[in-house]
């Protein structure tokens, strides 16, 4: 019986052997694919499955790359629209320039360049799939560019977004940055020496200034007093209406002929009752002396020396520093941003508001503010002198032009390498396909004769089988 146990295990096993082989060639057919389960094939199940990782790693950075280049793009489209905005704020300013505008007509071009700011500001706070295109690394939290106002006006813009960009994997090893920086696009960061545009005698003190952009350095008067002992003193409209500033001026008395003058003004006659004798000078410099007190015995021509002390501020008189020692490198402080400009004071001879320039420091903000105050001007500033800030303005406009050109130049080489690695990781991802398709795809052809020839087998063996498993002893009677 044994004998015929073994028969009869062996048969079963192929039926079921060959079953199976059935069922698996016709689902590989039905499927066209090799290799379903790692069963069929180990070693290309496991290279399959590493492509598949592969693909799907590759499909991330695929998917990475497009959020950036749509973010890239947009931003890219901001610029170009700011830049057709800074061509038309220059034009305007070449006209107001020229002289041959009126009060009215500049006026009205402040208003234009207050429309261009208020745009600019709604501009640089783009977003794109929920990020702020020009926030950095913080660009999910909230708008990058915060616009202060006063009496409905913006004032000032502060940046508030990030200053690192988002960096995200786009390829094996290599990131690319999803945002923008707004800080680096709109305002430049070549400091050079401030320039002072005024005639107070103020210059560029020693220190390294932080201060940005365009300034108003303001020089006052405080007290003047006078050396030696003529009995000149200084008249009581003399704190208020003094125009003079340190130890560089001097009056000459001739006390023959009862005659004062300042520095090189023309002499004025004194009778001695005098409480405000207005002096002046050839620059126009004006001192209030009082000749009540004036010393008896005095003759011929006196020298009197001068100390005229004030004050310097660059917010508008919100806080000061005292001009009293005239150094050369005075610290004025802007109270609202704590930034510095270092002043060197050893040659103010005036008081006097003086617009002082920092090249390489201009944002475009701030420069359209200038630009809209200037053609206001609300300084009550001459033509002449706002011409020449207008003129000037041009090249502050120019510097943040510069800026944003370089910055659209980036963005588009960066845009044109994406596509490129775009191309490259579709490429790739093509290259793993058909390598995942020769592993596991079936040969329908070579499967249906296998199939087919499996099919036979089978048949023969149930056949053989049945066969076999019909004898009796009767068959050998």
């Amino acid at each position: 019986m044994s004998g015929w146990g073994t028969i009869y295990n062996n048969m079963m096993y192929g039926l079921e052997n060959h079953s199976q082989t059935l069922v698996r060639l016709q689902e590989q057919i039905s499927s066209g694919s090799r290799v379903i389960r790692a069963s069929d094939d180990p070693s290309d199940a496991f290279q399959i499955m590493d492509i598949k990782s592969q693909t799907r790693t590759l499909g991330v950075y695929s998917e990475n790359l497009d959020r950036i280049i749509m973010s890239m793009e947009q931003a890219d489209s901001v610029m170009q629209e700011l830049s057709s905005s800074m061509t038309l704020t220059r034009q305007r300013l070449t006209q107001a320039a020229s002289g041959t505008y009126s009060d009215t007509q500049r006026s009205a071009m402040s208003a234009e360049i207050d429309s261009i700011l208020d745009q600019a500001v709604t501009l640089a706070n783009t977003s794109v799939l929920g990020q702020y295109v020009f926030g950095g690394d913080a660009s999910t939290t909230s708008a990058p560019y915060v616009a202060h106002y006063e009496d409905g006006k913006i004032v000032s813009v502060t940046y508030e977004g990030s200053l690192r960009n988002i960096k995200v994997p786009v390829a094996d090893g290599v990131n690319q940055s999803a945002t923008l920086v707004g800080d680096d696009v709109f305002r430049s960061d070549q400091r050079s020496e401030p320039i002072f545009l005024g005639d107070t005698g103020a210059t560029s003190g020693l220190g390294t200034s932080t201060v940005r952009g365009d300034v108003w350095l303001m020089v006052v008067h405080d007290t003047t007093t006078y050396g030696g002992a003529t009995g000149v003193i200084a008249g009581s409209r003399s704190g208020d209406e003094d125009t003079i500033i340190g130890a560089s001026h001097k009056l000459t008395l001739d006390a023959d002929t009862n005659k004062i003058r300042l520095d090189d003004g023309q002499f004025v006659n004194f009778t001695g009752a005098e409480d405000n004798l207005e002096l002046t000078n050839a620059s126009g410099d004006v001192v209030y002396v009082d000749m009540q007190t004036l010393a008896g015995g005095l003759s011929g021509m006196i020298d009197i020396t001068i100390n005229a002390t004030g004050k310097m501020s660059i917010d508008d008189l919100e806080s000061t520093v005292d001009l009293t020692a005239f150094t050369n490198n005075e610290t004025v402080t802007d109270s609202q941003t704590g930034r510095i400009l270092y002043v060197d004071a050893t040659q103010i001879e005036r008081v006097g508001t003086e617009p002082v320039r920092v090249p390489g420091t201009y944002d475009m903000f701030g420069m359209l503010i200038n630009v809209r105050d200037i053609l206001l001007n609300d300084r009550g500033l001459s033509d002449s002198d706002q011409g020449e800030l207008l003129s000037e303005a041009i090249e502050s406009l120019d510097e943040v032009m510069g800026g944003l050109l370089d910055s659209m130049t980036a963005v588009g080489g960066r845009l044109q390498a994406m596509d490129t690695l775009n191309m490259t990781l579709e490429n790739m991802k093509g290259g793993l396909d058909t390598r995942k398709s020769i592993l596991q795809d079936a040969d329908i052809v070579e499967l249906a004769a296998e199939l087919a020839r499996t099919q036979t087998f089978y048949e023969m063996t149930l056949a053989a089988t049945a066969r076999v498993l019909s004898l009796s002893l009767l068959d050998y009677i």
